[in-house]
């Protein structure tokens, strides 16, 4: 199973059709059957996002203090640091790849070293040390995207050491932030897998799924592509010395 089978939102040539119908129900009168616009559900115009860097996993953000869920989902924010999808420098060790990268964060000078280790066919953790002026306002963030076979269908659920039912939903179609969450679970019903995320300090959680807008011949319609989940920390801990923290990821039966 693979857990990122995920996908990057493009723009598509036929998403101006949608943009310029001026409404979201479906249009008739002297249009010609090939520029009416039909649609499977209102409001899909929401979602005609695009995302800026591949849609993968450990992404690394810095964060300004005015990040909100609407900018980030919408891909508005402005980067602070300049390490997103960005080449790290990289040693390949046996069992684990060691990635470094010094570039600007906050206009100042910031280090992130982060370590891939694997321990058996299923389970593998990267660690993280992030280290700066220790001065910035703001967040380091994070980006995990996941996709399990049952999409966000209603046998799909988050379970977490807080409560997602009071921000946003269990459901991998939820959107919403949790503010202190150190284990996360992926859970599929549907298939009986699961995939666990472990931190190795408590983290705030920001989640919400990755739609595309595509046309059939039914009309255009979104469909679910994944989860997006971002786990922020204060950028800056001063006196502490660098942030450090891991993830475990280990994915197995739930038969097991």
């Amino acid at each position: 199973m693979n857990l990122m089978n995920t996908l990057t939102r493009y723009l598509e040539g036929y998403h101006y059709k949608l943009e310029e119908s001026g409404k979201d129900g479906n249009e008739t009168g002297t249009k010609s059957i090939h520029d009416i616009v039909k649609v499977k559900e209102e409001g899909l115009h929401r979602y005609l996002r695009y995302d800026r860097n591949r849609r993968s996993s450990f992404i690394d953000h810095f964060f300004g203090e005015d990040l909100t869920m609407e900018s980030f989902y919408a891909n508005s924010w402005t980067e602070e640091g300049d390490f997103a999808c960005k080449k790290y420098d990289r040693e390949i060790l046996p069992n684990r790849v060691v990635m470094k990268r010094k570039a600007l964060a906050f206009g100042s000078v910031h280090t992130i070293e982060k370590t891939l280790s694997t321990f058996g066919r299923n389970s593998f953790e990267m660690s993280y040390a992030v280290s700066g002026a220790g001065r910035a306002k703001g967040f380091f963030g994070v980006e995990l995207n996941i996709i399990l076979p049952c999409c966000d269908g209603p046998a799909s659920q988050y379970q977490a050491d807080a409560d997602l039912e009071e921000s946003g939903g269990i459901g991998l179609g939820s959107t919403g932030i949790a503010g202190s969450v150190q284990r996360l679970k992926l859970v599929d019903m549907w298939k009986g897998v699961a995939a666990t995320i472990e931190l190795s300090r408590p983290a705030a959680l920001w989640r919400h799924p990755v739609h595309t807008v595509s046309l059939s011949e039914g009309g255009f319609e979104k469909i679910y592509q994944g989860s997006c989940l971002l786990f922020l920390f204060p950028a800056a801990l001063p006196g502490k010395g660098p942030l450090k923290v891991s993830f475990r990821v280990n994915a197995k039966s739930l038969s097991e």
